[in-house]
């Protein structure tokens, strides 16, 4: 089950609630031990309102008191200004900066097109960026794919390139252990 803290902002109320549903209906899981189980995922100010609350004893009043206290006002416009604002961290790989700003757009209802011309946006390699529109990928699985192949040529070309850079540590090191002659060392004095 997923977290809930409001104050970190990280999923809206209807988001969380919308998520244990799903979760509750895809196990079976019984309304009690989904009771319990959200409570006790409950973090920050969200825990101390469930822990003020007298004992739920049915989903659908904990989701009345919940969304009523806890409303969502996210929209679709805070989420464009989010994705809009988002580039590419730099110790974040591709990958992950793909699938952070997928989940931010489908969390926001934004349709396929949208999410890829942000995620595109979003990179701070211009040169990528020229390619990747050019490519016009029309679904996010698409853009996936190909961001996968290129995450697997640069780990190839990195490779490559530091294959290439122990090679020359190495001979640095074996011609270390080699006497260097210097033929200009001798000087004619005239007399």
């Amino acid at each position: 089950l997923p977290k809930y803290d409001p104050c970190k902002g990280n999923t809206s109320s209807c988001k969380f609630i919308e998520r244990v549903e799903q979760l509750m209906n895809g196990y079976v899981w019984n309304e009690s031990t989904v009771l319990f189980a959200v409570q006790s995922n409950m973090k920050g100010v969200a825990k101390m309102w469930v822990d003020a609350q007298n004992i739920f004893n049915c989903w659908s009043d904990f989701v009345a008191a919940f969304m009523s206290d806890f409303p969502s006002i996210t929209n679709s416009t805070d989420t464009h200004i989010e994705m809009i604002n988002s580039r590419m961290h730099k110790n974040e790989t591709i990958i992950e900066y793909y699938y952070r700003m997928l989940s931010t757009g489908r969390r926001g209802k934004i349709d396929d097109s949208g999410i890829i011309k942000y995620i595109i946006n979003g990179l701070n390699d211009e040169d990528l960026r020229k390619t990747l529109t050019a490519m016009n990928n029309k679904s996010c699985t698409e853009l996936f794919i190909t961001l996968t192949n290129i995450s697997e040529k640069d780990k190839i070309r990195n490779n490559f390139h530091g294959e290439q850079q122990q090679r020359k540590v190495y001979q640095k090191i074996l011609n270390k252990d080699q006497p260097t002659y210097n033929l200009n060392v001798c000087t004619w004095k005239q007399w």
